[in-house]
């Protein structure tokens, strides 16, 4: 909710031609881009990759149990 209050406040610096949002369009198209992708990465990406670690996939991807120690020829 306060994602969508934010990106809704800006988005009239950067489509509205203005006085004002001459100065500030550059900071206002950055904020809402940021907004917006961070928004789709947390209610997209992130539930996706807990799913795929229901499992305990990536974990075991990323904690060997069985690691082999190479040691040098005798």
């Amino acid at each position: 909710m306060s994602t969508l209050t934010s990106i809704m406040g800006m988005l009239p610096l950067v489509l509205f031609p203005g006085a004002g949002s001459d100065i500030y369009r550059g900071m206002a198209t950055t904020i809402v881009g940021g907004m917006c992708v961070s928004t789709i990465f947390t209610l997209v990406m992130l539930p996706a990759l807990l799913r795929l670690d229901e499992d305990g996939s990536l974990s075991r991807l990323f904690n060997r149990k069985n690691k082999q120690v190479l040691h040098p020829a005798e």
